[in-house]
């Protein structure tokens, strides 16, 4: 259970139960103590949000591929939603994000890249550590570690190298020759297209967005889209769209700006992606469950909604 020091009482509704049930070895709170890891008995890592509050499949979520044993669990000072496990020889990253139409997840890092399609691959991926060195904390992506000779040193998080200020994009002067500046000009494309990439896997749109600006590229653009619409940033997915002169997606869009609820907004965007399954799990969960049997009826599948409408309209039922 979780207790208030500011008031000297255990917050009502908010407790830490796993399952199954397992003695608690360790905890790694955040900076605010908003979040928590925590490790079990058997080596299970969790984050444990009290936040949410609700039961576990709400305040809490499950590392995946989290390393059997945990020296030291860094979460990133400005990049508050970044943790990371150090094993003794690896680090192993993770991005945490609270609000998404699948709920709240756990995305390891590791190499990222776009295809011309548009469809983004994820590889899972832990980055070694030089020996001797005893990662302390992490600020923006620039580890600090403490060395065998008890000195400090600063390395750079190979997820987020082009996103630290010494990966900026070079700018060509006047003097420059024409062959020196095409190769100048790969090469800053290139930066460019990795820097975009590591703002994508970090939910870091705003910048990936800067970024596609710069690169124009229709690839960038449904990347950003598929994205935007996952963490349902739907002001984001709105300006995406125009850039992709999708008008029929920025008007469906524009219908879901004002919607608070967040089980009928993952809903209605699971609905634009086709997952019509899930869409109506989330209708039946959200505060409008009739948007269930709306969607079912609207797409013609009559048996679907006859089952709805039994439970939820009976009314409807000619």
């Amino acid at each position: 259970e979780v207790f208030f020091l500011g008031e000297w009482v255990l917050l009502a509704g908010v407790e830490l139960r796993l399952d199954p049930p397992s003695a608690i070895k360790k905890l790694y709170p955040n900076a605010s103590g908003s979040r928590v890891v925590v490790v079990d008995a058997a080596n299970r890592s969790f984050l444990f949000n009290p936040v949410t509050g609700g039961g576990l499949n709400q305040s809490i979520t499950q590392f995946d591929s989290s390393p059997q044993n945990i020296i030291n669990v860094m979460w990133d000072m400005i990049e508050k939603n970044v943790i990371m496990f150090f094993d003794g020889k690896f680090i192993h990253s993770y991005v945490y994000t609270n609000t998404s139409i699948k709920g709240p997840l756990l995305i390891k890092l590791g190499p990222i890249t776009v295809s011309s399609e548009g469809e983004v691959s994820l590889t899972a991926d832990k980055s070694e550590v030089v020996p001797g060195n005893y990662p302390l904390l992490c600020i923006a992506g620039s580890i600090t570690c403490q060395t065998v000779a008890g000195t400090l040193t600063n390395i750079p998080h190979p997820y987020f190298d082009k996103l630290l200020p010494s990966g900026g994009v070079r700018k060509g002067g006047d003097s420059d020759s024409p062959v020196a500046s095409q190769i100048s000009q790969k090469k800053d494309k290139k930066l460019l297209g990795d820097r975009f990439c590591q703002s994508l896997v970090l939910l870091k749109l705003e910048t990936a967005w800067e970024v596609a600006l710069e690169l124009n590229r229709r690839q960038f653009w449904l990347a950003l889209s598929g994205k935007a619409m996952e963490m349902m940033n739907v002001e984001l997915a709105c300006r995406v769209y125009r850039q992709l002169g999708d008008a029929g997606m920025v008007m469906a869009l524009q219908d879901c700006v004002y919607v608070e609820d967040k089980n009928l907004l993952a809903g209605k965007i699971s609905m634009l992606f086709g997952d019509y399954n899930r869409a109506q799990d989330l209708y039946l969960a959200s505060s409008r469950p009739s948007a269930a049997l709306d969607m079912r009826r609207d797409l013609l599948q009559w048996d679907q909604a006859l089952k709805l409408a039994q439970v939820l309209n009976v009314n409807q039922i000619p």
